[in-house]
């Protein structure tokens, strides 16, 4: 018997070729040949490729009517296409598979719990070859153990049916095919405001922009509201407050201590005396080391200093392919016992690449709060291969450096002993005002590892002997701007996507001419195009990250066998009902488009049928404005047969042209285009 092992990509087969000894060969008595795909190399036809039955493409891709929407899913045919330029890869592999010593096929893709990413990649190409024989899954994380190790505990995966991670890839796989309509609607409708865009809508990006919109108008419509209120300040300057309601509370202001006037506040200092502090208690407590971090984690404390996100997912990933850090798209934020005690043999080599004081890390028993059960990936951690210098790492990216110091020190806080202080609870005028001093007593973790501050900086000062009074000015809270931060704390709130989903789809939706928000060291604003999108969203289900962490809670139980696939479907459809029909609503909330935008304009249609049977639709006119060219009925079935014809414009201009293919913004449209230019942008100057 010979296996044949798929891998995902030509770095992990070489990887895989590197532990085994060769790209064939055997292993403890299992025959073996190794070959790759190069990620997806099947997809899903779109629907102006036979994606739906026969005489319905204008229905299912037309950019200029509204109407139109929502799709019926039934009429969709989920036929597959091989992508352009992959033959060549999908041919080696069938031809390997059709050697008569192989009887079975490894699926040695990226195991992606979060998405099943890998394991869709790999059935769309088993598929396609037309492979019937037994399909076993190798587990891993591209180490020269878990590859061994998983080869030994093969999983029969044949019955595709029973596969829970394809099950749950190829169900999130259509539902973001059925979503794809919203971005015409949402692009029509903007366009009938002035806005010549295309507005792009998405499970997770929508989610981010609505989020992010939504907190931009609470700080638009912010306005500060200053109170006063009286306080005590030692010689220390240790403030001691008193126990009272939150400003926004309905009797926060019943208080003799809180007030809306200086003025009063100010009268009511004669109640109070200076006064004498009373030390009510000292305790030793302690801090258990932070969290691991994921790869949202990493970009949000990295992009204060200008690493934008899609760096650190890039960067990750070359480092994970040589096996310095660990598997980057896991949506485990534990590691399991067996990968804390492989970390311990390599702490002090990690400690001494980033300048830690290996000394430290004396705590050799798992924490519950770092380690746990079921964990698959682990957390992201230093990988098995540990850098002699800094310097060597510089090969992956000028960012690569600062990126594993942090995931370093991270995780050797893991085997440092807590943080110990001296927490004191003092206390003036008779126990009303109180404060709390924390004296340091033993660093432990945070001698190795300084994460960013969540809350104010604990107060280390000594405690004072006598305390003043004083009158506070405060307000209420200004919601704090939008940040990588800031929204990573949101979506963990939802428990929508994992960190590297959260992280790719920032730095898509942040980079390029796609953009809809701009990035600024770790601060989010949406752009133009982002705003308009943002308006689009209100009241939708494509925006609200309570329905997509249902959504999301859903696909996990497709994944565990517990809930048919077919849902999923029947949740995008009613999402894609409720949501245009909402857009259709917030088109009143889009401002009309400034004179330098291209007004778009509905134009009527003529449609023939093509010889290969499929239906086709182009303008009846050509140009715009004053110069625009009404096609005679003669003329339209001359350009349906593909003719040329000659026509003359009113200013006396002549053209002679035929029907093409263009593309405009990305959408690919049939229309008349004279025959000395290139390009529909090209052909606008005339």
């Amino acid at each position: 018997m010979t296996y044949l092992i798929l891998a995902e990509k030509p770095s992990q087969a070489a990887n895989f070729a590197k532990f085994l000894g060769g790209r064939s060969g055997s292993f403890e008595g299992k025959n073996y040949i190794i070959t790759n795909s190069v990620g997806h190399v099947i997809e899903h036809k779109k629907p102006d490729e036979g994606g739906v039955e026969a005489g319905l493409e204008s229905q299912f891709n037309n950019w200029s009517d509204v109407e139109s929407y929502p799709w019926d899913t039934s009429q969709l045919t989920w036929e597959y296409q091989a992508k352009a330029g992959k033959s060549d890869v999908i041919n080696n592999v069938k031809e390997l598979s059709k050697r008569p010593e192989v009887e079975a096929i490894i699926l040695a893709t990226d195991n992606d719990p979060d998405s099943g990413e890998g394991e869709l990649l790999g059935w769309e190409l088993i598929n396609w070859i037309g492979w019937k024989g037994r399909v076993l899954r190798l587990d891993h994380e591209e180490t020269e153990k878990t590859v061994k190790n998983g080869l030994r505990n093969l999983r029969d995966i044949s019955d595709q049916s029973r596969d829970g991670d394809y099950l749950k890839a190829l169900s999130r796989d259509k539902w973001d095919y059925i979503s794809m309509q919203l971005s015409p609607v949402a692009t029509i409708l903007a366009r009938q405001r002035g806005h010549n865009i295309v507005v792009r809508q998405g499970r997770l990006k929508s989610v981010m922009m609505n989020l992010v919109g939504q907190r931009e108008d609470e700080i638009a419509k912010y306005v500060k509201k200053p109170y006063y209120e009286i306080q005590y300040r030692d010689e220390f300057q240790n403030v001691y407050k008193a126990k009272l309601p939150k400003i926004d509370e309905p009797n926060a202001f019943d208080s003799d201590l809180h007030f809306l006037d200086r003025s009063e506040a100010e009268a009511a200092l004669v109640n109070f005396d200076d006064s004498k502090v009373h030390i009510d208690g000292e305790e030793i407590k302690h801090t258990t080391p932070p969290k691991l971090l994921d790869l949202l984690g990493i970009s949000s404390a990295l992009s204060s200093q200008g690493v934008k996100p899609k760096e650190v997912l890039e960067t990750y990933q070359k480092m994970y392919e040589d096996q310095v850090v660990s598997y980057p798209r896991t949506e485990d934020n534990l590691i399991n016992k067996e990968q804390f005690f492989e970390l311990i043999p390599r702490l002090e080599r990690i400690a001494a690449v980033i300048g830690a004081d290996g000394s430290l890390l004396t705590h050799r028993e798992p924490r519950e709060s770092h380690v746990g059960s079921n964990v698959t990936h682990g957390a992201n951690r230093p990988g098995e291969n540990v850098p002699d210098s800094l310097n060597d790492l510089e090969k992956y990216g000028q960012n690569a450096t600062i990126i594993y110091e942090l995931l370093a020190r991270n995780t050797l806080a893991m085997f440092c002993e807590d943080y110990e202080y001296l927490s004191t609870t003092a206390s003036v005028h008779d126990n009303q005002f109180f404060t709390v001093c924390n004296k340091p007593q033993n660093l432990g973790w945070k001698a190795i590892y300084q994460p960013e501050k969540d809350e104010e900086e604990e107060n280390i000062n000594p405690v004072g002997q006598n305390a003043s009074v004083f009158v506070f000015e405060g307000s209420n809270k200004k919601p704090v701007q939008p940040s990588i931060k800031w929204l990573k704390t949101q979506l963990e709130k939802y428990d929508v996507g994992s960190g590297a989903t959260r992280t790719q789809t920032i730095g898509d939706i942040s980079d390029g001419k796609k953009a809809v928000m701009v990035e600024t060291k770790g601060k989010l604003k949406l752009n133009e195009t982002g705003r308009i999108s943002y308006l689009f969203l209100k009241d939708t289900y494509i925006g609200s990250p309570e329905a997509t962490a249902i959504l999301f809670g859903q696909m996990k139980e497709v994944a565990q066998l517990n809930r048919d696939p077919e849902t999923i479907l029947q949740n995008a459809n009613e999402v894609m009902a409720h949501d245009i029909e909402q857009f259709k609503k917030n088109v009143a909330l889009i401002p009309q488009g400034m004179d330098s935008f291209e007004k778009f304009e509905q134009k009527e249609k003529a449609s023939f049928t093509s010889k290969k049977g499929k239906e086709l639709v182009f303008n009846k006119t050509w140009g715009s404005g004053a110069n625009t060219y009404l096609f005679s009925d003669e003329e339209i079935i001359n350009l349906a047969n593909g003719q040329e014809i000659t026509i003359t414009r009113s200013d006396g201009k002549s053209f002679t042209g035929s029907l093409k293919y263009q593309s405009y913004n990305g959408h690919k449209f049939l229309g008349f285009m004279p025959n000395f230019v290139k390009s529909y942008e090209q052909a606008k100057g005339v």
